[in-house]
């Protein structure tokens, strides 16, 4: 999100999440694969791509682009009080920034790294329609019914900062005329989903394991290198344990 002024606002700690986006963003700009595969079981994670990534997100403290202590609300308040130029953060903040009446444009995250395809944090709602236990059951019908109804409510869901899936309305008149969420629809195309694992996702183990190694890289209080050092570390102990389900 920009603002007016030139200095910078992210949550630089008490966010795991937002610390975790920032890094797995830039991560796979260098061209960092998947952090573990085998669906969780075995660690992957490319320390050298890590540490790079780490060493970038250190430099915006360290140059005082962005402050090195700042939570989300605070964040937010830099922005909308005009301490900030830009906000990095989801788009879900769309309509917070709108409540403080500010002048503001939304862009995708900025191609930091030419290393891979264009790649930032991305996490997309989702829809399971459970086996019914006989055909008769299933009311199928009802279901699709369901999903359609959703699906053509899509621009509320762009109102709220969503960039729509459904194509009819990402390309639509009406949503090419929403400002600021359609100037941000491009971003869709580097959408870099968290590690397939019983344990990542939106608010996971994963995110909160990776984003305090990134904390304690954007308050100095570690080095890029045992940054990554550590999230390697930390996720072979996550892997190690089996899983719930």
């Amino acid at each position: 999100m920009l603002g007016r002024r030139g200095a910078g606002s992210v949550a630089s700690v008490k966010d795991a999440s937002t610390q975790f986006r920032l890094f797995w963003s830039f991560y796979r700009q260098i061209g960092g694969g998947d952090l573990v595969a085998d669906q969780g079981k075995k660690v992957v994670i490319d320390t050298a791509a890590a540490a790079e990534a780490l060493a970038y997100i250190r430099r915006l403290t360290q140059e005082k682009v962005v402050p090195a202590s700042t939570d989300s609300p605070g964040a937010i308040t830099m922005l909308t009080t005009g301490k900030a130029g830009f906000l990095m953060d989801g788009v879900w903040q769309v309509l917070t920034v709108q409540g403080a009446k500010v002048k503001f444009d939304v862009r995708p995250l900025p191609r930091v790294f030419r290393d891979a395809p264009y790649a930032c944090a991305a996490d997309s709602h989702s829809l399971v329609l459970p086996k019914a236990p006989s055909a008769a059951a299933q009311r199928l019908d009802l279901s699709l019914g369901f999903v359609a109804a959703l699906l053509n409510s899509s621009k509320m869901w762009a109102e709220g900062g969503h960039v729509p899936a459904w194509l009819p309305t990402q390309q639509s008149p009406g949503y090419r005329d929403l400002a600021p969420q359609s100037h941000y629809a491009a971003a869709a195309d580097g959408a870099a989903y968290d590690p397939a694992a019983w344990y990542s996702g939106a608010g996971s183990t994963l995110q909160v394991v990776v984003g305090n190694a990134v904390t304690s890289v954007f308050t100095g209080a570690t080095s890029p290198t045992a940054g990554a050092a550590r999230m390697r570390r930390e996720l072979r102990e996550l892997a190690s344990l089996p899983a719930p389900l």
